[in-house]
C-alpha cells in the first residue's frame, strides 16, 4: 500500500460459469497478523469486482478460455451484482 492508500494486485483472468458475469471476489480482513502473508483476523467486508465486457470478449478468444463451450455471461443478462458489495449488499443492483 502506498501513502495514498492505493494497493495493486496481480492475478489471473478468471474463468466463467453459466449464469454469472466475470468477476473477482475481494475480502477485507481486520485484526490479522502480517508476516510474508496476512493471516488470521476476521472478514469485515466482501465484494465483487466486475471486469469490462470488452476485455472479456478479447480474453475469451485466447487459450485456455477459447475452449470453454459455455462462453462468458454478459452483465446485462446475468444475475450478477453490477457494482457494490457482495450479492445482496445494500448497494447491490441486481
Amino acid at each position: 500500500m502506498d501513502k495514498a492508500g492505493m494497493v495493486e494486485f496481480e492475478t489471473l483472468y478468471p474463468g466463467w460459469y453459466q449464469g454469472r458475469a466475470i468477476h473477482i471476489h475481494m475480502k477485507v480482513h481486520l485484526v490479522g497478523t502480517e508476516h510474508e502473508t496476512y493471516e488470521g483476523g476476521h472478514v469485515c467486508h466482501t465484494w465483487q469486482i466486475f471486469l469490462p465486457e470488452e476485455l472479456t470478449e478479447r480474453v475469451a478468444k485466447m487459450p485456455p478460455y477459447v475452449g470453454n463451450s459455455k462462453g462468458p455471461q454478459d452483465h446485462a443478462s446475468g444475475r450478477s451484482c453490477i457494482s457494490g458489495p457482495a450479492w445482496g449488499g445494500p448497494d447491490c443492483r441486481c
